[in-house]
Formats: C-alpha cells, structure tokens, sequence
C-alpha cells in the first residue's frame, strides 16, 4: 500500500474504534471497544504466545520488550470479503437413546415445541426416516448453536456414555445418524458474517466449534501438503 491507502485505512480504523459509534451500532452502553477478531489462526497465535512465555522464564526480565517472540505476525483482513466463507459445523451425538434426548432438550428449554416457529430452530436426524425440528423460543443465547451446545454440554455431563463429535458436512452428518441406532445428528445453519462481532461482544467467548473457514473437502489439502512435505 502507498502512504495516502495507509492513511486511509489508519483513517477508516480510528473511526471502527469509536466509542460512541461502536455502542450505538451495537446498541451497548460503555462497552470496551472490540475493533479486531482473531479468526482461523487462534491455535497458531496460542501456540505463539506460548512460545514467548517459555522464553520469558529463560530471559532476564529486562530483555523481554527486546525479545522477537513477543511479536506476531497477522494479516488484517475484511470479515466482509467474499474469499472469507463461514460454513456450519454439525452435531452427533452417539451412545444415547434419541427420543430421550429430544424429550430432555424439551425438558432443558420449558419454551421449547416440535416443529419449527418463532426462535432457535434446532433440526434434527434420527434415521432415514425420523427427522424433524425443535424451536426454542425465546432464547438467551445468540446463536442456535449456543443454544444447542448449552444443553449438549450438561447432558453428556449427566451420561457419561454420550459423547458428541463435531461433523464438517450436513451429508456426513446426517449418514452418521442414519448408520447408528443410537446416534442423533442436528444440522445447523450457518453463522452470518454479521453476527460474529454482536455475539462475542453480548456472550463472550463462541461455543466450541461454531463455524469453519471454507467447506469441509477443502481442508483435506492440509493434510495432503504436510505428507507431500515428508
């Protein structure tokens, strides 16, 4: 980029950063300003943060502003750009009993009916010949996803025989459950690229697996690159 494009993008940056525009467009009060989201790189930044850590402890503290683990390197992209893809990422659940499962998530969300309505529309696969939808009205979480994966998370804690996978692929996922008589898979929509920053900003932290970078299929290369490289 050439100096005035630098300046305009620092420009464009410092307005994103405004207090009061970020909470009139996010309708918070006093909320700290979130200008940048980590996407599809948070384990690589985790490990090098790790790595700087451990050189902490091997380095005088004096030289630790000086050390090159400290930095990062990142790219700063638009959320918005065509190349970036959110696709869903699926749920099944094996080692239950699938009517049971369902009759406990009606149980979890007293607002919750068969079918679909007005709220969080959970779809689900049982077989090749049950299937249908189950509407959380009302809910406290943003995402479907949230909302499935809250109660997810405190049935498996309650059965210790279940246990959820997290599937790329509606097809995958809903050949799994048709293969198994104890599995139930729930297929979910896709993440809008204009959700992310209200739903981090009014929940924290995403539920575990919310959304991939791209279609399933296409991240078979990365295995495929690190066997070429051998």
């Amino acid at each position: 980029l050439g100096g005035r494009q630098l300046d305009q993008v620092a420009a464009a940056l410092s307005a994103l950063a405004d207090p009061a525009a970020f909470n009139a467009k996010y309708g918070t009060q006093g909320q700290p300003v979130m200008l940048f989201a980590v996407g599809d790189g948070n384990h690589s930044l985790a490990t090098a943060k790790a790595c700087y850590e451990r050189r902490k402890g091997l380095t005088d503290p004096g030289q630790w502003p000086e050390l090159p683990s400290r930095y990062a390197l990142c790219e700063l992209v638009n959320l918005h750009d065509d190349s970036l893809e959110f696709e869903p990422i699926h749920r099944v659940a094996f080692g239950v009993k699938p009517e049971e499962l369902l009759d406990a998530l009606m149980h979890h969300y007293p607002s919750a009916t068969r079918g679909k309505g007005e709220g969080h529309v959970l779809s689900f696969v049982i077989n090749r010949w049950s299937q249908g939808e189950v509407t959380v009205g009302e809910p406290s979480a943003q995402l479907p996803v949230g909302t499935l994966q809250n109660f997810l998370d405190d049935y498996i804690a309650a059965h210790p025989r279940a246990r959820v996978d997290y599937i790329h692929g509606a097809d995958e996922a809903r050949q799994l459950a048709e293969e198994r008589e104890d599995a139930i898979a729930f297929l979910l929509p896709a993440m809008g690229k204009e959700e992310l920053f209200p739903t981090v900003i009014h929940d924290g932290v995403l539920p575990r697996k919310t959304f991939s970078m791209g279609e399933a299929h296409d991240k078979r290369f990365y295995l495929e690159a690190r066997k070429i490289r051998k």
